[in-house]
């Protein structure tokens, strides 16, 4: 996520399979914190693996939360 040309957050992933890709890592600028920045990266991965027909599966703490947490999310989780 950009603001300017300047990169205030980041979510990484990796595909596991055809069909499977796994979030490994989630992070947001200090000075960006507590804005939901995080939870709207983690929302754009559950868009795109719903469009693609994907599941998802998370390593970083923080998108296990999300996607855990969030009843609209489980059809993505695996």
């Amino acid at each position: 996520m950009l603001e300017n040309t300047e990169v205030i957050a980041e979510i990484n992933y990796r595909k596991i399979s055809d069909q499977l890709y796994k979030i490994t890592h989630t992070e947001v600028d200090p000075s960006y914190g507590g804005k939901g920045l995080g939870k709207i990266l983690v929302g754009e991965m559950v868009k795109i693996a719903r469009e693609f027909h994907l599941k998802l599966k998370a390593e970083c703490t923080y998108a296990h939360r999300v996607l855990s947490s969030t009843e609209e999310y489980q059809d993505v989780c695996e």
